[in-house]
Parts: C-alpha cells; sequence; structure tokens
C-alpha cells in the first residue's frame, strides 16, 4: 500500500516523459515532411476539434463556442490543420479562467481561436513561439504543456505561407489568428 503513491507518480511522469518524447520527434519531422498537399475541408476538421475539446473545457468551466463557415478548403494535410486546432484550442482552455470562454471562429480562409483567458504580456508574445517557452511559469508542467505547441504551430504556417498573428491583453484574453 505504500508503494501506490510512488507507483502513481512514477507512472504520470514516465507519461509526462513520453508525451514529451513525442512532441519533440513531431517537431523535428516537420523539417523533413515532404508530403504533398491536397484539399482539406478544414470547416470539418474545426467543427470535429470543438466537439472533441467539449469534455476538457467543461471540466475546466470553460464556454466553447464556434462560429465555423462551412466548407473551407485549404490547400494542405490533415494532420497539419489537425496540428494546428488542436494546440490553438487546448492552449485556449489551458490558460483561460473559471466561466472564460473559447471562441472558434473560421470565416473564408481565416481562422481565430479567441479566448478571455490569462493573456499575454506585450514582452513575451514574440517568445510563446519559441520551443519549449511557456507564459505561465506558475505551471511548472502541471498544465501539461511543454512548451512546443505553438513552436509547431508558427513552424506548421511558415512551411504553408500562412500569416499568423497574436493580439493579447493581460488578464482578458488572446486571440490567435492564421490567415491560410
Amino acid at each position: 500500500k505504500k508503494c501506490e503513491p510512488a507507483a502513481k507518480t512514477i507512472l504520470s511522469q514516465s507519461e509526462r516523459l513520453s508525451n514529451l518524447i513525442r512532441s519533440i520527434i513531431n517537431y523535428s519531422a516537420l523539417d523533413n515532411d515532404e508530403l504533398e498537399t491536397y484539399e482539406v475541408d478544414v470547416s470539418a476538421l474545426a467543427e470535429e476539434a470543438v466537439a472533441s475539446f467539449e469534455p476538457f473545457a467543461k471540466e475546466k468551466g470553460v464556454e466553447l463556442i464556434k462560429d465555423i463557415q462551412p466548407q473551407v478548403i485549404v490547400n494542405s494535410r490533415k494532420e497539419r490543420i489537425i496540428e494546428v486546432l488542436n494546440n490553438l484550442i487546448s492552449n485556449a482552455i489551458r490558460y483561460n479562467k473559471p466561466n472564460g470562454s473559447v471562441t472558434v471562429e473560421l470565416k473564408q480562409e481565416v481562422l481565430t481561436v479567441r479566448d478571455t483567458g490569462i493573456g499575454i504580456a506585450e514582452e513575451n508574445i514574440e517568445r510563446i513561439f519559441d520551443r519549449f517557452y511557456t507564459v505561465d511559469k506558475s505551471h511548472s508542467g502541471q498544465g501539461g504543456g511543454f512548451g512546443l505547441g505553438l513552436a509547431i504551430v508558427k513552424k506548421l504556417a511558415k512551411r504553408a505561407g500562412w500569416k499568423i498573428t497574436v493580439t493579447s491583453t493581460l488578464d482578458q484574453g488572446t486571440a490567435f489568428e492564421i490567415k491560410f
């Protein structure tokens, strides 16, 4: 019985290390990704992503709002779009406030993920796309992030020629916009 807490800690930390290794491999693999692109229905993927994050949002006390125009088609790869959506939506939920909201908007070829969360100080905005950089140091790994999600989003956007912008106000929220 005394070993049970230690075993749980070992299991959770080994799972966390596995996730970190997978994230690093994924980030590194982007440099060698020469796979062909094809037409991707971003609208359908955004709808699926929002639905998949509903339980996490509910658990965090965050309302998930969607405003998704149907049939927005972009030349990319399905897994790249999913990676972008998952990173932006999960961060918006994770760094939100209780009773906050996350809005996923897709109009024409512009994706916006807006939250009412903790926001990002102006001096940190440029750094949030750096590998292993996290704004909220208080999480110290407890939030589940490694500081690779936004680095991956930025790298995918750059490779595809997409324009990514971020606007944020401390204690009011953040908005990420990607123009495909």
